[in-house]
């Protein structure tokens, strides 16, 4: 079983077995799914980066590719590690990397046809999952976690907000 962590457990918070989680010295960690094992052609980091290409275009509003480091952080991964991913999906023809001519210093990539065919095919089997996983969970559980993840959303906002006004204060003293 994979499991991933949930950060800020060493600090008090209680998550225990009757959620899933598992605890290791002072982390929680939770299962997690390996959904990249149902994905005919992708594994699951390719199946992140090619919607990242995706979203990342749609966002700028792109007809011709996205750069590479504007995937790299809409991904959070290191440009080295979606280089290399770069590389494989390319080598897969389900994306084209080129030199953008406004600016040559910057690499674009592109999904191309067959890639994008892959992908919505990808996105369909994942859309599928997911509505026979949610279709088995009891329409008062759903509710509840819905509104559990609309606190933490709202803490999250009033701890950014905390954040950013600290950060604030500090640069006005300078």
């Amino acid at each position: 079983m994979q499991l991933c962590r949930i950060y800020g457990t060493d600090k008090g918070h209680r998550l225990d077995g009757r959620y899933g989680a598992e605890r290791v010295g002072g982390t929680a960690y939770v299962p997690k799914t390996d959904i990249g094992s149902i994905l005919p052609h992708l594994n699951k980091g390719e199946f992140v980066l090619m919607n990242g290409i995706y979203h990342v275009q749609k966002k700028i509003s792109s007809e011709h590719g996205v750069k590479m480091s504007d995937l790299a952080e809409y991904t959070h991964a290191l440009p080295p590690a979606v280089s290399r991913s770069i590389k494989a999906l390319e080598e897969k023809g389900y994306v084209r990397r080129f030199v953008d001519q406004k600016d040559r210093r910057n690499t674009l990539v592109e999904i191309t046809k067959s890639g994008q065919e892959v992908l919505d095919e990808s996105n369909e089997i994942t859309n599928e999952f997911i509505r026979r996983v949610f279709e088995k969970t009891d329409k008062e559980e759903m509710a509840r976690l819905v509104s559990y993840i609309h606190q933490q959303y709202d803490l999250a906002k009033e701890e950014l907000e905390k954040i950013r006004q600290s950060q604030k204060k500090a640069a006005d003293k300078h």
